[in-house]
């Protein structure tokens, strides 16, 4: 690298100027070399060099594959600030974002520019101090209002190093089939430059066993996606062992972010490829992506946990109704501490100040450290409600549930009802040809939760509302229920 932390954009050219033949991005249909990409960067950066100064915020959409990746490096080597927007974003989200980020231009593949010739590479990269702003990364609003989050250079960057510390990520094909304007997107993105690994992003979602045909296709040797991702993979994968069929050669790993990966899908996903490495990983768009991962080596004895930190981080635990640290094995909200952490909140000085706490940045998740100091999520702090005095959380429902064989997808929030008050409601999807039979279901949950977990209501929908990321759009959820 050029030099420690300086603008991305400059860091990612002289990666791919030391290996310009290197396949940089393949979706089936576009596959470009460092040295192509290097050419479309420089293309938008001529095109776009009048319309954007230093420090402009410029919104990106996705929806259109690698040309969201070409138009955020150039918007970096101008000196400007990413605003990604999803290509599926409605027009109160659309207002919202440009209400608050001041953004001054609108890519949205509409007037890309032609490739004009590789001399627009070699011109000079803004200067960009490690701490000046290189993206505003406004939350999915699950629970609530989009913050936009404020993220430097050196954030974004030294959160795909720490990662791939311990993935130890040398040449694979990544597979994503997420929208590329999430976090996680750019992270993936940048994770495979700085492995000379090639990016596989497929942004239209896939399900159950197109997901693991299309990795085949494509010659995917590792995967990153959500929990209910990897469920669906190793389901896939049983249900061909079982039949005496495999798909294509084995993952040599799969890393799963987003949420709690429940002990099952690992147990499955050990069973159907004892050579796959298993990666657990917890993230906030607030830390630059990474939280903790948890190595594959201790997958066997720590399965369950989110693992440890990446380098720059740090985790507390805290219980802020009597304001202290607690220690191993106490449950309470898990605070993040270190280098790594965002700027606040973007224009919003009140949503900054309750982010910070005298222990670090408030992640609003609940969960607790082993004496090993291995972190667990137990859940977010809206996920844990009371029905009749006694704690209910969300996420043990959710795993009870998809333990169960009808069942693709489900997810728990709380709702009032009359004489009852507050009540766990299940929003479900079911696997293609099963039938839902509500004696059974409860008769199964019976013997495995407790009573005061049993679901009130079980309401089926076409898909459960979820970011990127895999994480339950809880907002979305709740008015999809409430009609």
């Amino acid at each position: 690298m050029t030099s420690a932390f300086a603008n991305i954009s400059e860091q990612v050219f002289d990666i791919w100027s030391k290996k310009p033949d290197g396949l940089v991005f393949d979706d089936g249909m576009i596959r470009l070399s460092g040295l192509q990409f290097m050419k479309k960067v420089g293309s938008r950066q001529g095109v776009l060099a009048e319309a954007i100064q230093p420090g402009d915020r410029v919104v990106i959409q996705a929806g259109r594959g690698v040309e969201y990746f070409v138009d955020m490096l150039a918007v970096w080597r101008l000196g400007g600030v990413v605003v990604p927007l999803a290509a599926d974003a409605d027009t109160k989200y659309i207002d919202h974002v440009l209400g608050i980020s001041g953004a001054s231009l609108i890519l949205d593949g509409k007037s890309e520019g032609e490739p004009i010739s590789l001399e627009y590479v070699s011109q000079s990269c803004a200067a960009t101090k490690p701490d000046d702003l290189a993206a505003l990364l406004f939350t999915s609003g699950s629970t609530g209002a989009p913050k936009g989050v404020m993220l430097s250079h050196e954030v974004l960057l030294r959160n795909c190093l720490g990662i791939l510390d311990v993935l130890k990520m040398d040449r694979d094909r990544l597979f994503i089939n997420i929208p590329f304007n999430f976090t996680s997107g750019i992270c993936h993105f940048l994770a495979c430059v700085f492995s000379n690994s090639t990016l596989i992003g497929v942004e239209n979602k896939l399900f159950l066993a197109d997901l693991p045909r299309t990795m085949d296709r494509l010659k995917a040797t590792a995967f990153g996606g959500a929990p209910i991702q990897l469920r669906w993979l190793a389901e896939t994968f049983k249900g061909l062992a079982d039949s005496g069929q495999s798909l294509g050669s084995p993952l040599r790993f799969v890393m799963s972010s987003g949420d709690h990966l429940p002990t099952d899908v690992i147990d499955l996903l050990r069973q159907v490829s004892s050579t796959t490495n298993i990666f657990t990983v917890y993230g906030l768009t607030e830390l630059g992506g990474r939280f903790c991962i948890l190595d594959s080596s201790d997958i066997a004895d720590h399965a369950g946990s989110v693992g440890k930190p990446i380098s720059g981080l740090g985790v507390t635990i805290v219980d802020f109704d009597n304001n202290r640290e607690l220690g191993a094995g106490v449950e309470g909200e898990i605070v993040a501490k270190g280098e790594l952490l965002c700027q606040g909140y973007y224009r919003d000085e009140k949503r900054t100040t309750a982010l910070f706490s005298q222990w670090g940045l408030r992640t609003g998740d609940i969960g607790y450290l082993d004496a090993h100091g291995f972190l667990h999520l137990t859940g977010r702090s809206d996920d844990v409600f009371k029905v009749n005095g006694q704690k209910v959380a969300a996420t043990v429902i959710n795993n009870a549930m998809m333990r169960l064989a009808p069942f693709a997808d489900a997810a728990t929030i709380s709702m009032e009802i009359a004489l009852l008050g507050t009540v766990p409601v299940v929003a479900y999807t079911l696997k293609e040809g099963a039938e839902f039979k509500k004696g059974e279901i409860l008769g199964a949950l019976r013997k495995i939760l407790p009573s005061n977990h049993i679901p009130h209501q079980f309401v089926e929908v076409g898909e459960i509302p979820r970011t990127g990321s895999g994480k339950v759009e809880r907002h979305t959820l709740r008015l999809l229920l409430e009609k």
